[in-house]
């Protein structure tokens, strides 16, 4: 009987659609998984478990919805805003600001309603951001930020106005800057009409013939499609309902000018109204009817703008089969340079993407609970992945949380963090914890010292108790990491596919980076937990974390035609898995 030992090197291709089943001839077939769930994909091309959220706040009206923004002064000084109805709140340094000489969050009044907030589009440049409604029933605003505490919100005071005497329904739906003039588009009554303040004046819109003037330009285009968004490259990106376009001037070496601009469709795809994304010389955008994140770049071959379909090989996760559609993304740079994608069913997708390297990889990851909206910003050692999450108690309560992700890298073992809206107690032994108010009554995963202990319910209290003496305590809500490999295609006679044909995996390798006590098996019925512990391990303490090669003798497999593998992890430990060897024999046919 023919055998074979293929070796999994990496899954750099992420989560496959199930309509590439059969496409072995693709070469990024062996590079993809089956099921990534909870897990990430490293550039490098390992599959690590995502790490947990940490809890920070309950939003300030629980029952209403509310949404993130970012706002990057510095990368020493970046904040995120929850913006409700009629007011914002600011978090930086993981934690929430207070009111001077409180402890009370601090907050301050706006005009934006609850309705208002899925339209709401923003440009920030240095210490103050715009803010209008892709509606275009809200006159543009400014929030200015003087210190972490001291932030102001009031309509925006131009110098001769288009809009003045507008109607409450005819303000720019969308805002952006370009070669140091704030750029305002989108009207209602004109919505391929553009305003450009004069250059360096962001609220002086005075039109003229002087190269620093003003700019009033109008897309001429044979369809009158309403602008999504505007990104600022060395030209100004415009993207409308119904594609693509290019504002500059006559040549790329010169500043616009009310005598030097023009407008050039440069794709037809159509846009969402997602806001795009930069990611080094390529834009990422969602496109029109949101099941699709496409990529758009300037090509020297054909001397023009275009891109590629991103979501093509993992459709299913980006709208199709009843999954729900994106509503929003944001990139995260460090570490591992992943787009963040919210789905409309409350789920997040990832995308991790490395033009350079050719990785292009999407994993699904779900929570107890609803992500509703995200926002990123840069933070001491990685960048944060913020998001608002709404979460369900045993008395089907809903509350909203605003929550961060956790690095899942970590330093010390104890520091790991699997475990979602999650807080951590740090300090002497103790027994009791304390502060999980907002858990009161959930089953919780406990991450003490190192090692994991048998989940409990927090009292009514918020608290748990340890059974024994514990220094650094995790807890928070679990969750669990699915690895699923493709049908493999080995162990078949020379010059035959092994795919259809009956197999199985008698034998299996898998390769391992700072893990600990995961499933291994072909399925989730079928797989064993690996053992960590060795004899020359001190009992009483949990075993250290694993580096190298664990190989299953028996593996945990029956006869079949698919011969996938599968890894599992339920506990809150870190998992990250770089390659798998099966051994495989396969009947002759």
């Amino acid at each position: 009987m023919p055998k074979g030992s293929p070796i999994i090197t990496n899954f750099t291709a992420g989560e496959f659609s199930p309509k590439l089943d059969g496409r072995t001839d693709v070469s990024r077939y062996f590079n993809a998984a089956k099921t990534l769930f909870n897990m990430i994909v490293y550039p490098h091309g390992g599959a690590t478990r995502r790490g947990g959220t940490q809890f920070v706040l309950e939003t300030q009206t629980s029952s209403q919805k509310s949404i993130l923004i970012p706002f990057e002064f510095s990368t020493t000084a970046a904040y995120i805003i929850e913006a409700g109805h009629n007011y914002m709140r600011f978090f930086t340094d993981r934690g929430n600001i207070v009111a001077p000489g409180g402890s009370t969050p601090y907050e301050i009044s706006t005009t934006i309603n609850e309705a208002s907030l899925p339209f709401l589009r923003w440009a920030q440049s240095s210490d103050t951001m715009y803010i209008v409604s892709s509606e275009g029933d809200m006159p543009p605003a400014a929030l200015t930020r003087t210190d972490h505490n001291a932030w102001t919100f009031a309509d925006v005071g131009f110098t001769n106005s288009p809009w003045n005497g507008a109607t409450v329904s005819d303000f720019p739906a969308v805002v952006g800057f370009f070669e140091q003039r704030s750029v305002w588009t989108g009207m209602p009554s004109d919505p391929q009409r553009f305003f450009m303040s004069r250059t360096a004046g962001y609220t002086d819109m005075t039109t003229g013939s002087l190269d620093d003037d003003g700019i009033d330009l109008t897309i001429a285009a044979d369809q009158v499609n309403a602008v999504k968004w505007m990104a600022s490259m060395k030209v100004l990106i415009i993207g409308t309902s119904g594609g693509e376009w290019r504002i500059s001037s006559e040549s790329y070496t010169e500043p616009i000018s009310p005598t030097n601009i023009l407008a050039r469709r440069e794709s037809n795809v159509g846009a969402a109204d997602a806001l795009p994304v930069i990611i080094g010389t390529d834009i990422l955008y969602v496109a029109r009817h949101n099941r699709k994140v496409r990529s758009l770049g300037y090509d020297l071959k054909v001397e023009g703008w275009t891109g590629d379909n991103l979501s093509i090989m993992a459709e299913h996760l980006t709208g199709q089969f009843n999954a729900g559609t994106i509503t929003g993304i944001a990139f995260q740079r460090e570490p591992d340079s992943i787009l963040w994608a919210v789905r409309s069913d409350g789920d997040l997708l990832g995308l991790t993407y490395n033009k350079a390297q050719e990785v292009i990889g999407w994993h699904h990851h779900e929570t107890d609970g609803e992500v509703e909206s995200i926002a990123i910003i840069p933070g001491s050692d990685y960048d944060e992945l913020w998001a608002i999450i709404k979460r369900t108690d045993e008395d089907n309560i809903a509350s909203r949380f605003v929550e961060f992700m956790r690095n899942p890298d970590f330093n010390e073992a104890t520091s790991a963090w699997f475990v979602d809206s999650g807080l951590q107690y740090d300090g002497n032994g103790a027994t009791i914890i304390t502060g999980l108010d907002h858990l009161a009554g959930s089953s919780v995963a406990i991450f003490a010292d190192g090692g994991h202990i048998a989940q409990q319910t927090v009292t009514n209290g918020g608290s748990i108790t340890v059974p024994n003496m514990a220094s650094v305590v995790t807890v928070g809500l679990p969750y669990t990491s699915r690895l699923q490999t493709m049908r493999l295609d080995a162990g078949s006679t020379a010059g035959t596919s092994a795919q259809t044909k009956i197999k199985r995996v008698y034998e299996a390798a898998i390769r391992l980076f700072r893990s600990a006590g995961f499933k291994f098996g072909s399925s989730s019925s079928q797989s064993d937990t690996v053992p960590m512990r060795t004899s020359a391990m001190a009992m009483g303490f949990p075993p250290d974390l694993f580096t190298g090669d664990k190989v299953t003798v028996k593996f945990p497999a029956d006869w079949d035609r698919d011969g996938f593998i599968w890894v599992e992890q339920e506990n809150p430990l870190p998992l990250t898995v770089t390659a798998i060897v099966p051994s495989v024999e396969t009947e002759a046919m």
